[in-house]
């Protein structure tokens, strides 16, 4: 429920090339860019060795090449083709983005840190860095730092959709309910067919007793994700807290056909029947789940 999404930003074709006089080189250039975003590595890393054959002190050619070998994990080339793109260049931020990307995937998170630090040290209000960074921490149980970084993400860019999601849900996981539900809605502005932030909005509704605006946000997920089981578990309890008693049982038989050991529906049914005086009834549903519990 609170999981926090991770996405890396990687780079396809923001490398500063100023090699417009070389018309063979941009050529080698733009195709090996083109097999990069296609994930054939060795036929790019062919179009990029060709165009630094005409343009050696160019960085920005290391830097592509370097991030090729690095995706065939020749770490020993592509990180002296990122350092070389350095040296050449020494304001030249994107190496420590790939550098530290590739760290990350390694879930070498300290290293990571490293480079993603020296990038924003050379581009401080680089966007990619930041939310790259606050994903490193986010995976380091940091999230007070993380939550800095994504708030310097979002005060440049204020729709970034995915710096807004993993706020949200940092929120959530640290109880800032309202500023949770905040960033929720600004990402249902964004894309408001996803999925997670109706799911997350309905439990944040739920904790705040808003029972009925919960199960409209649960029915919402549901409308994107049929039978989703956490949406209906949660809907159908929600329901049982609403006192909706026969809708919360029909939302738990949905689930049990689904999964007649689904514990938590039948709890959920079996509290349900108790509140409509069906003693016997909701006793079996009760131990039943008591029981699938334990066996867990």
């Amino acid at each position: 429920m609170n999981r926090v999404l991770i996405l890396l930003f990687v780079m396809f074709s923001s490398y500063r090339i100023c090699i417009a006089q070389n018309t063979a080189a941009v050529e080698n250039y733009e195709k090996g860019q083109y097999a990069l975003i296609l994930g054939n590595y060795e036929e790019a890393i062919s179009h990029f060795s060709a165009a630094i054959a005409s343009m050696r002190m160019n960085p920005d050619l290391y830097t592509a090449r370097g991030r090729a070998y690095l995706e065939l994990d020749d770490t020993l080339q592509g990180f002296y083709d990122l350092n070389r793109a350095s040296k050449l260049d020494s304001n030249l931020s994107s190496p420590y983005l790939i550098k530290g990307n590739y760290f990350f995937n390694l879930q070498d998170y300290g290293r990571a840190l490293i480079e993603y630090n020296t990038g924003i040290s050379i581009k401080k209000r680089d966007t990619k860095l930041l939310f790259n960074r606050a994903s490193t921490y986010v995976s380091m149980g940091m999230l007070d730092s993380a939550m800095y970084d994504l708030d310097q993400v979002l005060k440049l860019k204020p729709k970034h959709f995915y710096a807004r999601k993993n706020r949200a849900l940092i929120r959530f996981k640290q109880g800032s309910l309202n500023g949770a539900l905040e960033d929720f809605n600004l990402v249902l502005q964004i894309n408001r067919n996803d999925f997670s932030a109706y799911l997350n909005k309905g439990h944040i509704l739920q904790r705040q007793k808003k029972y009925k605006k919960a199960i409209e946000n649960y029915d919402l997920a549901l409308s994107i994700i049929p039978n989703h089981v956490e949406s209906l578990q949660s809907r159908a309890y929600t329901k049982y807290l609403d006192g909706q008693y026969e809708a919360a049982i029909a939302d738990c038989n949905i689930l049990l056909d689904l999964n007649p050991r689904d514990a938590e529906a039948l709890l959920t049914r079996g509290l349900s029947k108790q509140k409509q005086n069906r003693g016997l009834s909701a006793k079996e549903d009760i131990e039943l789940a008591k029981k699938l519990k334990d066996l867990r």
